[in-house]
């Protein structure tokens, strides 16, 4: 397992950004760019206050926007929250030699930037729900038209997740961000070898987490962000987030919000979250971003709980 698979291997300056989207898109120009981010796949930059523009950082993240481009605009008009939708296709070229993509901008701050009180993360609980629920009833006979990619990752395989999250608490206790991996042992021993055959498959998000959720000045999401995972897959890996981001106390609401699931699918959303929590406080430490560090702390604690 890459130990630090945010690395980048290309990065577009502030600089390069103007000169690629004034050369490609010319009505743009003079083009404002302020850096709005930077993930594990793409760097980030707010054009001119109204667009976001995003350039892949990684190979791999290609793909990712491929998907993005394919679904956005499909996708758009089911939600009640706002979702980035496509509007400019930037091309490979000399100064760049990957394709880059222009959105719509969602307003609000990633929600990882705000200390969420109970109440605040309580009333995430229904438009999450919500979300999901529309998601997650996406036509199936829509997303084959799309040609839409399944699970390549394999976000909630056991015999391949399951070894990662020791590995990943070890590495974790190695560099001292973790004291003990004994609050989490209870539930490992729980875990099969293998995830049951015959699971359940929907239109999920894929990467549903703290940093890509949006809210306003009061808390109150906004949109989701982020859709380059989006694959036809396990829902489990969708509900992640519940055990990431809504405390333990919340969670029989959402349920009755989204409806029954079994508990087959509550133990693998579990298993994601603390391997996804586990990766985000190795990259938050390693980057420097407290606010993640914070977040990533709160989902581990969660899952010892919940």
């Amino acid at each position: 397992m890459n130990e630090r698979p945010w690395l980048s291997e290309r990065v577009v300056t502030q600089e390069l950004a103007k000169t690629l989207i004034e050369s490609q898109f010319p009505d743009l120009a003079p083009v404002d760019v302020v850096a709005l981010g930077t993930g594990w796949d793409n760097t980030v930059y707010l054009i001119n206050q109204t667009w976001v523009f995003r350039f892949p950082r990684r190979e791999m993240a290609l793909m990712l926007m491929e998907t993005e481009l394919k679904l956005l605009d499909c996708l758009a008009p089911r939600l009640a929250l706002d979702i980035p939708v496509p509007r400019f296709k930037g091309q490979p070229s000399p100064d760049f030699e990957w394709p880059f993509a222009g959105y719509s901008l969602v307003r609000g701050q990633t929600a990882c930037g705000v200390q969420l009180s109970f109440n605040q993360r309580e009333a995430l609980v229904l438009p999450l729900a919500k979300m999901l629920k529309t998601l997650h009833n996406f036509p199936h006979e829509t997303a084959l038209a799309l040609n839409l990619p399944l699970d390549r990752l394999k976000k909630v395989d056991l015999a391949l997740r399951k070894p990662q999250i020791f590995e990943r608490l070890e590495q974790a206790m190695a560099l001292g961000l973790l004291t003990s991996t004994t609050p989490w042992q209870p539930f490992l021993a729980t875990l099969p070898a293998e995830t049951p055959p015959e699971r359940p498959g929907c239109l999920v998000h894929g990467d549903l987490y703290i940093r890509h959720l949006l809210v306003d000045a009061k808390g109150a999401l906004t949109g989701v962000i982020d859709w380059g995972d989006a694959h036809w897959g396990d829902p489990a890996c969708d509900f992640s987030v519940v055990y990431s981001v809504l405390p333990p106390e919340t969670h029989t609401k959402f349920w009755q919000y989204y409806g029954p699931v079994s508990p087959e699918t509550q133990m693998l959303a579990k298993m994601r979250a603390l391997f996804h929590n586990l990766a985000l406080l190795l990259y938050a430490a390693d980057t420097q971003d407290l606010n993640l560090e914070r977040e990533a702390r709160q989902g581990l604690a969660w899952c010892a709980v919940a």
